[in-house]
């Protein structure tokens, strides 16, 4: 027996210690939202994904949810295009302006995009860069198999935002490399569909120096979060951040 207990202790001791398991370390994950946050403002974004501080509510963001949601509705084909009328919905009111302009809602309707199908709607992505994974989900895309138009609606008017356009940067992307969906278009177009007040677009066709000038500045905004870079960067948008009076920088920016 005591034998046999050193021969079974000797086979065990002389096993190789398991390899380290690679998926054990998990790639850091940022939405597009993330994005966009981090490259209007580095500590905007700190304050929102690292150390969350505490946020006002935005009755304008309850509104375009609300927005969103009817569009995917009506995309998806729940109602006919005769039957989608605000009496059909609970939430009409939320997309109401206060200042008489037009109805998010009722400028999507009266839009060109009302009346397309879409090819996808609601559609979710996921893409590695520099280390990390982005997450995202894209409004609707539109076209045939050569030539697709990515749109995201906003139920507000048009910002003039800069950051903005690494959420159009981002779609582009996923769509060229494969990560929307298996078919990959020939040609892209990304399309901001402001729907406050009236439809106004904002489009730009995405070629291959595009397609690399959105790799770089995706790659940029990645990189500032891999070294935790969260230097801010005050403009007058501060007035409008809900981290303002924590934000030195930010007060000297706007008096």
């Amino acid at each position: 027996y005591d034998e046999a207990v050193a021969d079974f202790q000797d086979m065990l001791f002389s096993l190789p210690e398991p390899p380290e398991s690679e998926a054990s370390e998990t790639a850091p994950t940022v939405s597009v939202s993330g994005l966009v946050t981090y490259g209007r403002c580095p500590k905007q974004y700190f304050w929102s994904h690292v150390e969350p501080l505490p946020r006002r509510p935005c009755p304008a963001a309850a509104r375009g949810v609300a927005v969103h949601r009817k569009i995917e509705l009506h995309h998806l084909g729940h109602l006919p295009l005769d039957d989608a009328s605000e009496a059909v919905y609970d939430v009409a009111e939320l997309d109401a302006p206060a200042d008489g302009r037009m109805p998010a809602w009722e400028a999507f309707l009266e839009s060109r995009f009302a009346g397309e199908r879409p090819r996808l709607t609601e559609a979710p992505f996921e893409m590695q860069a520099n280390g990390f994974t982005i997450r995202g989900r894209i409004d609707a895309i539109y076209g045939d198999d050569h030539h697709w138009e990515i749109v995201d609606f906003k139920s507000g008017r048009p910002s003039d935002d800069p950051a903005m356009g690494l959420q159009l940067d981002a779609y582009a992307v996923a769509a060229a490399d494969g990560a929307v969906s298996r078919s990959v278009p020939d040609e892209i177009t990304v399309t901001f569909a402001y729907l406050g007040g009236g439809l106004q677009e904002r489009s730009r066709r995405v070629d291959a120096a595009e397609l690399s000038g959105a790799r770089a500045r995706i790659g940029g905004v990645v990189g500032g979060l891999a070294e935790a870079a969260f230097d801010p960067i005050p403009s007058d948008r501060c007035r409008r951040c809900d981290f303002l009076s924590v934000c030195p920088e930010g007060r000297e920016a706007t008096g």
